[in-house]
């Protein structure tokens, strides 16, 4: 099985009929009465959910700006996993697995206010996050699916105004959409896709999430990511 969650092919029926019988096993009621009292067990049963919901690997390192195409009620499904597997308050927490969770509380809850500062909270501790590959957001909030995904997922938009540049490579934007405690979120200009002035107001931004929190990007910059 775990060859299969490395290698998985979503055009291979012997893959995919295998993630679903393992998913399905372990979201079973009784036996997901016993995983949830296992940080491991949860870890890998939303590892398996990624793969079943989304039909590839979770990948929190290599890829950046992953926008990811799943329903309402697969994120509701990942947000309760991640919560059990939060709530443990095992010593030591997978930092992909609380990236999941804060990711999973953002669509559950609409991309509120509440849901901002919640994710917030429950992403790593920054004694973490350490090199360079840490830094990047590997997923682009986006809206859901619906049900019957018939609906075309696109990235939110949002709008802000630049508080500071550093001429090398940075800077602060103060995004309009934000609680007031988290609007000044940082951005690198190569994923802008050009550099702005000192006040300049900007629209159609689009927001990354990593393991430090959000970062800006444009559909421009983000292109290049690819």
């Amino acid at each position: 099985l775990s060859e299969i969650m490395r290698s998985f092919d979503p055009d291979n029926k012997e893959h995919c009929d295998k993630i679903k019988e393992v998913y399905e096993f372990m979201t079973e009621g009784e036996t997901y009465g016993c995983i949830k009292q296992a940080a491991y067990a949860l870890d890998f049963l939303i590892h398996v959910s990624w793969i079943h919901f989304c039909q590839k690997p979770l990948d929190g390192y290599k890829k950046e700006c992953q926008i990811i195409e799943i329903t309402k009620e697969n994120w509701d499904e990942l947000y309760r996993y991640g919560k059990d597997y939060y709530d443990l308050n095992a010593e030591t927490k997978r930092p992909i697995i609380c990236l999941v969770y804060a990711l999973a509380t953002l669509h559950k809850d609409n991309f509120s206010h509440d849901a901002f500062k919640e994710a917030k909270k429950v992403l790593p501790s920054e004694e973490w996050i350490i090199g360079s590959a840490r830094m990047r957001a590997p997923f682009i909030l986006c809206n859901k699916k619906d049900e019957d995904k018939t609906e075309k997922v696109e990235t939110i938009k949002f709008s802000g105004t630049v508080l500071e540049i550093n001429p090398r490579y940075s800077g602060i934007i103060s995004i309009n959409e934000l609680p007031s405690n988290l609007r000044k979120v940082p951005f690198r200009i190569e994923n802008l896709g050009e550099t702005p002035k000192e006040t300049q107001n900007l629209s159609n931004l689009e927001l990354g999430i990593g393991y430090a929190g959000f970062s800006v990007y444009t559909e421009k910059g983000r292109s290049r990511k690819k």
